[in-house]
This record gives structure tokens, C-alpha cells and sequence, in this order.
């Protein structure tokens, strides 16, 4: 259940489906906005005239309303925002008695008016001057169109026919009345600003859900919240779901049908929303031509899936309905948890992004979507939540104090620590080991930085670069002191451990044996933090806290251009603001300077060169299919191995998903190989993006784990690896594993390692996420390259070997995700690979960088004089 946004290029497109919207089974299509200048009044129905016109962007008398761009061929005509039920909604609408078919109908409308008025508040703008960069407020010209079915679809059982599928069109004209600057000023008309709709996508679906889940309740249903964005499903009064599973399934053949053909791209709709849209669009079948009725239909269908019409009367029966006082207490629980979740991954954060949150946070308590807004203004003038500054749009920017707190303090660490004295190394003793081992000049500045008396030093540098060299003579000179590594990933600490040949752990196990009192740093120690970059505000706060209040050295070495924080802050470019880095540019780790070039080249988002770069050596493999591109990328991996044995070899990809598709293909071949031995016992995990998957685990098998877990053994946490011996499924479902983790046996049970939805965090330990391999070092990388890296990834992705790297991609996953971000009736010809080949680059050269919150200046101050205009601007209130 979404709300997808997608856009045409021309009248032509809506001209032709004004047919299907204007005809048929389905309800009239109706304006849910008025424009008296065009004559349409909400709540009318839509003629189909005037529908034409408007895409167009014709006035009554005929005539191009749009000067500007009005006339170019190929402009975009409008949105289609789709907003659809969940699936148990459907199903109930279309075995519902009439009266409560239509009490359905009348919800599924004022929801969907309820997200247009919050476009129209938020996401309404048009574009003026030159090049468009000036922005006016304005309104929407709006026509929904409510559907109850799918496009037909073959289901399992061979019939073909159209599931009930509740969902409402959303069409939206780019054209809007311009405000007007001065009295004497005639109507003006402007495209909308297509930037603003799309980036509110999430606000859609959030106050679609909330209208939607609440409106079924007051009709006496029990909604429950299954997913994110306030993603919900109908729940029986005893809390079991109203549809079971595989009458979901069946009822889903259309969703099915385009997850299978995703499948084949190793992605699936929820992440890939345009690219489901063009798979969607290329699958489509004709409208069925169904004589009977399908209400009368679909009951049939549903009596054999085991669902009966008599059973509506348990589910209306909700029994004792919420109070207010307990409305009001969930409410107000789930609104306290928000700042922290805000915050959870970025330290600022935009209006959408709160509104959407809010709506969410609301799903299932029945309140109305007026309070989304109540909800906003309730937190910032409680200064739960602070505006620090505005958008484009003149929308907020915010934060929470304890964000602002945490990063000021972080500064304020920082800048204490670089001047607090430790024990500095003889600069005499370090130049002549340097030369000795051979150092060059940039590794030597930053050995004598890291071994200065300034108890917090950064040592910053490009990937491969040799930072882990000098690390090497740090540890050499500090022989008489006690020193501890660290990074954020568990198979980096553990590199670090083997090259450093000192005690090393991730972060997260470093700072959990610290909370609970370890006492592992002191005055005498030396703490090399490798990889800092990933390190989020938080943790990089508890840690130099921790190492300022035992005396210890801290040495920080990483580098901004790699992998950004999973988590809130980019603690490590606050820091270098107040600590000068030393910096490392010559890169060593590539043999073939080509390499480096290139290398340097996607650091810089200069990613067309970098490509082109192994394009020339034949080293950049395109693929026809998802398939295809697993198997090729696996049979390069394994020929690398073969002919390297004894090195390390990395294969690497950007989502779990397609890691997993590579971990399958690389199991099937240990199990050809004999490496796996006994029958795969399966059961369901699920990744860091909370996406459920089928676990199958052999002896044999190497494994990673997803989680903390102390009871399993010390240093089990997010990262750690293992290796199965044994294997065995419980009565519960539940696997009982022994395995050897760092030569030492262990045993578990998965039940130990499920999250709050239950599933298993473990996977497969043998592709590995460009995130995960940051500060890692191969012989050689094979990268299934795609869209989803963006400039870090790659950087990192293509800069982990020594010798070859080899990259794959999907050509056929490119065409159609092109196919998909162009409009709706562009792109009918096959793109040539040189057109791919330029969108991949365009998509992986992006950055993604972290905000702090101290690039807002004095947070309280600002965000009390911004509070203090807003009071200002609205009087009475």
C-alpha cells in the first residue's frame, strides 16, 4: 500500500486514457479543487472536455494559458498520484454488503481529499523568472478517479481475472493560477514546480494512511500498523490479521506478477517505486472482458481461498472500543518517542520529513488528520523540536536539543582535547623509522601528527593511501603504552587487529564495555580510531568523553569523501573545523596508476571518467538481466580466487538484497563443491532495512551476524563472523547452531538473534555491502554495480584492490529504470548502452553528505527569534 507519484509529458498521454478514467464500471471521476478562471467547482463531476483541456493547459476560449513553455513539444501535462488500500481493505470492500461498500468509498474519498489539501498546504508551488528559480505559493488543479480493481492477471490457480484492488487516481494539471503582486494585475498562469510533489511523496502516503485507518475505525474496523510511512492492514478483534496469507497472495496476482519481473532486478516495488511503475506498465494486459458480475465474482473466488462474507460481522465486532483517555496516552507516547527516531539517522531534518512522521505516529488511534498539524506546532513551541532554518520552499528545518547539545559538546571536546598535553614521541626517532620503512612524505607528516603530545589528533586521507602503513610505525613507537583499535565495522576492528597486532573492536563493543565499566582506557593509553568518517554525533561524543575522563590519546583516522554515518552527525567533519587533519593524497593501495586515476575520479563524483576508465581495459561488463549479471559477477569472484589462492578477494554490492542474490548463487556452488553438507534448514530473517528473507543454513556455511548478543559470546555483535558445524531445527522453528567464531566454538539459538518483528538478524557471510567493506583491503574486487550507489559507495566499492577490479551491471535493469524517471510516454525505443552507461554515472556520482547542526549558528537563539515571527505573523492565535 503507497502513494506513488508519476508524471506525463503530454495532453496526448491523458487524452488517451481519458477513456479508461471516463468509462466503465468505475464511479465518476471528481474535482477535489475548484478555479473559477476554468470553471471547475469541487465536487463536480469531471467532464471530459474540460479534463482535456486542462492537460492541455487550454482556458475556455481555447487558448494556451502557459506562454512560456505551453506550446514546447513534450511538456509535462501533469502527476498521477496513486494512492492505494492495503490489501485486507480491498478485500473487505469487495465482499461487503452495499451499504458498507459505499461507507468504504466515502472514506476512501475523504482521504483522498485529505491528501490534496495537504499538497496544496505544502507542496504547491510555480516557478517564475528566468530559469525558474523564482518561487510563488499556489494552488492544485485536481481530478480523482476511483478505481476497485487491477489490471487482469494470471493467478495461481490459471484463471485470468482482475483482483479487487481499491485505489485512487489522482490527477494532477501542471498549470496554476499564479498569485496575483498588485491589484491591477491580470491572471497569470505557471507549471507547478514538479520538485516540491515529489519530495512529498512521503507526506501523501503518511496522511493518506492516517485518513484512510482512522475513517475505517469511526465505520467500527480495527486497524493496525504493519509497515513504514503508517502502512497498515484490518486486524480481527483478537489481533490475527482479517486476510490470511495465501488469500493475500492469491488476491495479489498484479503485484505479484510485477515483483516477479522486479525480482529479476534484485529489487522489489516498495524500494524502487518508479522503476515498479515502467516493469508495471510494460506487463499490463487489456481490461478483462468480465460478463459476469465481479462482486459476484470475486465471492466466489474468496469462499474458495476460505474466506466467507458472513465472516464481516466478527470483524465489525471490535469490541470495546478505545477511550479517550487511552487515545490520548498512545497518542502521547508515540509523539514523545519522535524526536529520538527523527534523529535516529540525520541530526537535521525537513518539514516532510516531521509531517510524515506525525501522520504516522497517528496510524490506529483513530485521530483525525487535523491533528498532524496540532501534533507539529504542539512540539516545536514545547521545543521538543527546533527550527533552525528554512528550505527553498520556506519550509522548517529542524532538530531536537539533545542533537544540538551532542554536537556542540562534540565541538567543544575537540577542541579541549587538541590542546590537552600526552606523551609525545621524540619527532627525531619517527622521521628515521619512517625512512626506514620506506615512508613517503605525506605518511610521515602524519605519523609525527598521530605521535605528537596533542591528546586528540586526525589523520585524514584518500582510500589506499597507506593510513593503515603508518599506523603500523604509531604502534612501533608507542611500545611502552597500552594501545586499543577501533572502527565501525566489525571486519574492519578485526583487520586492524590482525595488521596492527593490538587488541581491537568495533565501536559498538568498544562503547558497550565501556558503559558497563571495563576499564580499558587509562592515562597511558593510545586509541587508534580507524574508518572515523562512519562514525555518527553520538558515539564520536561517548567516545572522546569516555578517553578525556581516563586521560587517554585519541588518534582519529578516516576520511569524509568515503562512506557517510549510517547514523545522525558527521562527527568527524566537526571536528576537523576545530583540529586541523593531516592529510594523505598519494594513494599506494592500486598497483596500475590508471586505477588510482579513476579512483580519484569517483571520489570527485567525476563519475563518467572513472567508467569509461574500465570500460577502455574491458573491465566494465554489461548484463541482460538480474540472473545474468549474479551469475557473471560470481564466475569472476571464483575465477579470481582460483587463480590467486591464498589472497583475499572481495565480491561487492550496494543492497542486501543483491548481496543475498550473490550469497544464493556462491551457495549453490559450495554445495556442488561438496562444501556444504546436510539439508539447508530455513528460517525467516530479516536485514538492517527490516526486510523479511528465507534463511537456509548448512554446515559449512559461513555466517554473519546482525545483531548484538551477548549471551552467545563476548564480542558478538553487528558484523561478527562465524562458521557453522552443526545445524538442527527445534519443535518452535527455531535453528540450534554451533558454530566457530575466532577459533572458538560456540552454540546459539536463532530465537536469540530475532528483532521486534520477530525476525532473525543473520546472513550470509560471503558478498559483503560497499558499506561493510570500507577499510578493507583485496587482492582483487568484482562490484555488481547499480543505481542505488551513490558517490561514497563507489568510491569505496572501487578502490578496495590491489590488482583487478572487475564491475557488472544490469543493462536490462538500467533500461528500464531509465525507462521509469522519463516520462510516461517517452523512451519507446530500446536506450543504446551509451545512454545507460550516462545514467548510471549521473546516479553514482551524486553525494549524499551529512548536515550538523551547527552549520545553523546559534541554535536557540535562531530558532526562538524564527518561533517568535511565526507568533507575529498570526494574530489571535
Amino acid at each position: 500500500m503507497v502513494a506513488s507519484i508519476g508524471k506525463g509529458i503530454s495532453a496526448g498521454y491523458y487524452l488517451r486514457r481519458t477513456e479508461y478514467y471516463l468509462s466503465g464500471q468505475e464511479p465518476d471521476g471528481v474535482w477535489l479543487s475548484s478555479s473559477s478562471p476554468l470553471g471547475i467547482v469541487a465536487g463536480q463531476t469531471v467532464e471530459a472536455g474540460l479534463f482535456e483541456r486542462v492537460h492541455e493547459g487550454l482556458g475556455p476560449d481555447g487558448k494556451l494559458l502557459l506562454t512560456n513553455d505551453g506550446g514546447r513539444k513534450g511538456r509535462v501535462s501533469g502527476y498521477d498520484i496513486t494512492l492505494s488500500a492495503p490489501k485486507s481493505v480491498s478485500v473487505l470492500y469487495a465482499l461487503a454488503d452495499p451499504a458498507t461498500r459505499k461507507a468504504i468509498e466515502n472514506v476512501q474519498l475523504e482521504a483522498s481529499e485529505a491528501v490534496v489539501a495537504a499538497l496544496i498546504r505544502e507542496a504547491a508551488f510555480t516557478r517564475r523568472g528566468k530559469d525558474g528559480l523564482i518561487l510563488e505559493k499556489a494552488s492544485l488543479i485536481v481530478a480523482a478517479f476511483q478505481h476497485s480493481e487491477s489490471r487482469p492477471a494470471p493467478h495461481a490457480d490459471g484463471r485470468l481475472f482482475s483482483d479487487m484492488d481499491l485505489h485512487t487516481h489522482l490527477c494532477i494539471a501542471n498549470l496554476a493560477e499564479r498569485p496575483r503582486r498588485g491589484p491591477d494585475d491580470g491572471i497569470s498562469w505557471g507549471a507547478l514546480d514538479g520538485r516540491a510533489l515529489f519530495a512529498h511523496k512521503m507526506v501523501a502516503g503518511s496522511v493518506y494512511h492516517l485518513a484512510l485507518s482512522s475513517g475505517l475505525e469511526r465505520l467500527g474496523f480495527r486497524t493496525e500498523v504493519s509497515g513504514k510511512n503508517g502502512i497498515f492492514e484490518l486486524r480481527h478483534p483478537d489481533g490475527n490479521p482479517v486476510i490470511a496469507e495465501h488469500a493475500a497472495r492469491y488476491f495479489s496476482a498484479r503485484r505479484s506478477q510485477i515483483e516477479r519481473r522486479l525480482a529479476e532486478y534484485d529489487v522489489d516495488s516498495a524500494s524502487a517505486q518508479q522503476l515498479a511503475a515502467a516493469v508495471g506498465r510494460a506487463t499490463r494486459l487489456s481490461k478483462a472482458d468480465v460478463t459476469q458480475d465481479r462482486f459476484e465474482m470475486w465471492a466466489e473466488r474468496a469462499a474458495e481461498q476460505g474466506i466467507e462474507i458472513a465472516d464481516l460481522s466478527v470483524i465489525l465486532k471490535v469490541g470495546r472500543r478505545r477511550t479517550k483517555r487511552e487515545a490520548k496516552k498512545l497518542i502521547e507516547e508515540r509523539l514523545a518517542a519522535l524526536p529520538r527516531e527523527l534523529t535516529e539517522h540525520e541530526s537535521v531534518f525537513e518539514r516532510r520529513t516531521l509531517l510524515a512522521a506525525i501522520a504516522s505516529a497517528l496510524v490506529g488511534t483513530g485521530a483525525d488528520v487535523n491533528r498532524i498539524e496540532f501534533e507539529t506546532d504542539r512540539l516545536l513551541e514545547s521545543k521538543a523540536i527546533l527550527e533552525l532554518s528554512s528550505d527553498i520552499y520556506g519550509h522548517g528545518l529542524y532538530s531536537t536539543p539533545e542533537m544540538v547539545a551532542i554536537e556542540r559538546d562534540l565541538l567543544k571536546i575537540g577542541r579541549r582535547e587538541a590542546k590537552r598535553r600526552w606523551a609525545g614521541v621524540d619527532p627525531a626517532v619517527i622521521e628515521q623509522e619512517c625512512i626506514r620503512r620506506g615512508l613517503s612524505g605525506e605518511q610521515r607528516s602524519a605519523v609525527l601528527a598521530a605521535t605528537s603530545a596533542d591528546a586528540l589528533t586526525i589523520v585524514s586521507g584518500a582510500a589506499g593511501s597507506g593510513k593503515t602503513t603508518a599506523l603500523k610505525i604509531v604502534v612501533n613507537c608507542y611500545k611502552d603504552k597500552k594501545i586499543l583499535a577501533s572502527a565501525t565495522a566489525w571486519r574492519t576492528a578485526r583487520m586492524l587487529n590482525e595488521e596492527l597486532n593490538v587488541p581491537a573492536f568495533a565501536i559498538d563493543s568498544l562503547l558497550a564495555r565501556i558503559r558497563i565499566g571495563q576499564p580499558l582506557l587509562d592515562k597511558n593509553t593510545v586509541l587508534l580510531i580507524d574508518e572515523c568518517g562512519q562514525i555518527g554525533s553520538r558515539s564520536m561524543h561517548e567516545l572522546l568523553q569516555a578517553s578525556a575522563k581516563a586521560g587517554a590519546k585519541v588518534v582519529l583516522v578516516g576520511d569524509a569523501q568515503q562512506l557517510q554515518p549510517i547514523s545522525a552527525g558527521p562527527a568527524l567533519k566537526i571536528l576537523s573545523s576545530v583540529i586541523e587533519p593531516n592529510r594523505i593524497d598519494k594513494i599506494i593501495r592500486q598497483r596500475e596508476q590508471w586505477a588510482r586515476d579513476a579512483a580519484r575520479s569517483f571520489a570527485a563524483g567525476l563519475a563518467a571518467e572513472g567508467l569509461d576508465a574500465y570500460d577502455q581495459r574491458d573491465r566494465l561488463q554489461p548484463c541482460a538481466g538480474g540472473e545474468a549479471t549474479v551469475i557473471a559477477a560470481v564466475d569472476q569472484h571464483l575465477s579470481a580466487k582460483r587463480a590467486l589462492p591464498g589472497h583475499k578477494h572481495l565480491l561487492i554490492a550496494k543492497s542486501n538484497k543483491v548481496v543475498r542474490a550473490l550469497n544464493a548463487e556462491l551457495r549453490k556452488r559450495r554445495r556442488d563443491e561438496g562444501l556444504l553438507q546436510g539439508p539447508d534448514f530455513v528460517v525467516k530473517a530479516g536485514d538492517a532495512s527490516g526486510r523479511p528473507f528465507q534463511l537456509a543454513l548448512a554446515v559449512g556455511d559461513d555466517i554473519r551476524f546482525g545483531v548484538r548478543q551477548d549471551n552467545i559470546g563476548a564480542g558478538v555483535i553487528n558484523g561478527t563472523v562465524g562458521h557453522v558445524l552443526q545445524v538442527t531445527q527445534a519443535d518452535d522453528g527455531n535453528l540450534q547452531v554451533r558454530a566457530q567464531i575466532d577459533g572458538k566454538q560456540v552454540a546459539f539459538s536463532t530465537a536469540a538473534l530475532r528483532d521486534k518483528s520477530g525476525y532473525v538478524r543473520l546472513g550470509h557471510n560471503y558478498a559483503v555491502t560497499a558499506y561493510s567493506c570500507q577499510g578493507l583491503t583485496a587482492e582483487t574486487a568484482t562490484v555488481v554495480l547499480d543505481t542505488g550507489f551513490d558517490r561514497h559507495d563507489t568510491y569505496v566499492a572501487m578502490s578496495r584492490s590491489r590488482g583487478d577490479t572487475s564491475v557488472f551491471y544490469d543493462g536490462d535493469l538500467l533500461a528500464a529504470k531509465l525507462a521509469g524517471a522519463q516520462e510516461l510516454n517517452a523512451a519507446k525505443s530500446v536506450p543504446t548502452e551509451q545512454q545507460r552507461l550516462t545514467f548510471l554515472a549521473n546516479s553514482i556520482g551524486r553525494a549524499n553528505l551529512k548536515t550538523s547542526t551547527l552549520a545553523f549558528g546559534h541554535v536557540e537563539r535562531r530558532s526562538e527569534r524564527i518561533r517568535e515571527q511565526k507568533q507575529r505573523s498570526m494574530p489571535g492565535r
